[in-house]
């Protein structure tokens, strides 16, 4: 990796970058949570790797062809996306869907808001404030190591007795991103790219019911 961000104009690499371009194309067609966490994963490259893009396809427009064969294959992928019936199961899986109890909870206090002349407990409980807490709730889930290590015995999709990880690899992975953030020999581009994926693979999780959800977050 470290050798195709120093050298990403070498024709050997963008056969690497074509072989990229269909592997993030069958994460998406695998499972949902890849047609949510492949987009921003690659917006997260685009940004991190600009320059680099922007003197390649300046020096020759033809490389732009990996990138155009990728948006050909993601055609199909998004026209059944956006399908009825997909559409359909998004709005009983997602977190955008109502949740009847607190949505009843939330109107009951918006109400009591609106006879008291409480703007801020109006603007607080907001429809669209109950869903960005929601998804925030169901992001920061997945970093809760009681999940990550341990298994109350009734979480589904897992082993039981299991957490996601063994307790064993705690000081490990510690150790792992520690040495790996301050070592040299890495290069920061790649360093963010960790990051940015290390971010980001809780979202599409988070955008669907039951976070957090061990299938849902494989990404991460």
């Amino acid at each position: 990796a470290l050798k195709f961000s120093t050298n990403i104009t070498n024709t050997k690499n963008w056969i690497f970058i074509f072989l990229s371009m269909v592997s993030f194309t069958l994460s998406m067609i695998s499972y949902y949570s890849g047609q949510a966490f492949i987009p921003l994963f690659i917006i997260g490259l685009v940004f991190i790797f600009r320059r680099s893009l922007i003197q390649i396809f300046a020096k020759n427009k033809k490389r732009l062809l990996p990138f155009a064969f990728l948006g050909v294959m993601l055609i199909p992928i998004f026209l059944n996306i956006f399908s009825p019936a997909s559409l359909i199961r998004f709005e009983g899986t997602s977190v955008f869907a109502s949740d009847p109890q607190r949505s009843i909870e939330y109107a009951i206090k918006r109400a009591r808001a609106l006879e008291k002349g409480d703007y801020l407990g109006v603007i607080l409980y907001n429809r669209r404030v109950l869903m960005a807490r929601q998804t925030f709730e169901g992001y920061i889930s997945h970093f809760n190591p009681k999940w990550l290590f341990f298994n109350s015995g009734s979480e589904p999709h897992k082993v039981p007795n299991l957490g996601v990880l063994y307790l064993l690899e705690l000081p490990f992975i510690v150790l792992g991103i520690l040495i790996f953030l301050r070592s040299k020999d890495v290069d920061a581009r790649l360093k963010k790219l960790v990051m940015i994926w290390f971010l980001i693979a809780s979202v599409p999780p988070a955008l669907g019911t039951q976070a957090p959800h061990v299938m849902r977050s494989y990404n991460f």
